[in-house]
């Protein structure tokens, strides 16, 4: 199997394939660790798999995406795979892009109740039917929370503490050790998860919503998925958990604030392979500024 990593062989599958886009303009966006990314005319998205391992997980996205297409009201949007080609040489997959303004805090809070009311019910309806499908119905990965961050706090030990001080690396180890100690932390509810929900994977259009990038859609603690609420607010979260059709034991919230903290981690491990220290300097003082 050939892959595309240029935007010259990327354009020439493209119109080969699609002659209509002949004329059209294309730019590549290769900030993408799995997928080499070729924006056509600012309309549509077209992915292409950097290797194996990427083409296995844009079929998951194309398996999932076309059920939930048939799922979801029409205000809420997520990648329509129009385009595709999956099993030769070249492999990508197309779709128009969902047009509007990506969340953050700042926009969150410039809405008015009535907005926020509207936008957190779109996300719960999308989410309550996401960690509603059937876990079997589609040959996604299952991962054990517990295992998964022995894994973590492995490399995190590695890679980070070589840069922490002596009172953040203590800290790292309570953090972990209680998570790992307490075994009502275990007792989780697992679903298919979206498993990236952040703000720049969620967008606010003119119809509702829209969410994007399903790479690492797996079944896995259903709690995972609220941490962009958590981000936004503990009551923003609370208020959110009242539209939530799934289990919701009494150590649900304590498992989103567990792996919140954890994401500075992950931003530090990125600042240090990238060798971007300013990255860095924000998210050790994050880790140190937490509770």
């Amino acid at each position: 199997m050939k892959y595309v990593d240029n935007l010259s062989t990327g354009k020439k599958v493209i119109i080969e394939r699609y002659p209509q886009f002949i004329d059209s303009i294309f730019v590549e966006d290769t900030t993408g660790w799995d997928n080499y990314v070729v924006k056509v005319d600012n309309e549509y998205i077209f992915r292409f798999s950097r290797d194996e391992g990427a083409l296995r997980t844009i079929k998951m996205e194309y398996d999932v995406l076309s059920y939930l297409h048939k799922e979801l009201p029409s205000n809420i949007e997520v990648p329509n795979f129009i385009f595709s080609n999956l099993d030769s040489d070249y492999p990508f997959v197309g779709y128009k892009m969902i047009k509007g303004k990506f969340l953050s805090n700042e926009l969150y809070n410039s809405m008015t109740e009535e907005e926020k009311k509207s936008f957190i019910k779109n996300m719960m309806t999308f989410t309550n039917i996401l960690h509603g499908l059937d876990i079997n119905r589609f040959n996604l990965d299952v991962e054990d929370p517990y295992e998964i961050y022995k894994m973590r706090f492995n490399e995190f030990k590695e890679k980070c503490f070589p840069v922490f001080d002596e009172e953040l690396k203590q800290k790292s180890n309570l953090l972990f050790n209680n998570y790992f100690n307490d075994k009502n932390m275990m007792n989780i509810n697992k679903t298919v998860i979206h498993g990236d929900l952040s703000s720049d994977h969620i967008i606010i259009t003119e119809k509702g919503v829209g969410v994007i990038d399903f790479g690492d859609t797996r079944v896995f603690d259903n709690a995972y998925d609220f941490q962009w609420l958590y981000m936004l607010g503990e009551d923003t979260l609370d208020k959110a958990l009242t539209m939530y059709n799934n289990k919701i034991d009494d150590y649900f919230k304590k498992r989103v604030q567990f792996y919140t903290s954890i994401i500075p981690y992950h931003g530090v491990v990125y600042a240090l392979e990238t060798n971007n220290n300013e990255m860095l300097k924000k998210e050790i003082k994050t880790l140190k500024k937490a509770k």
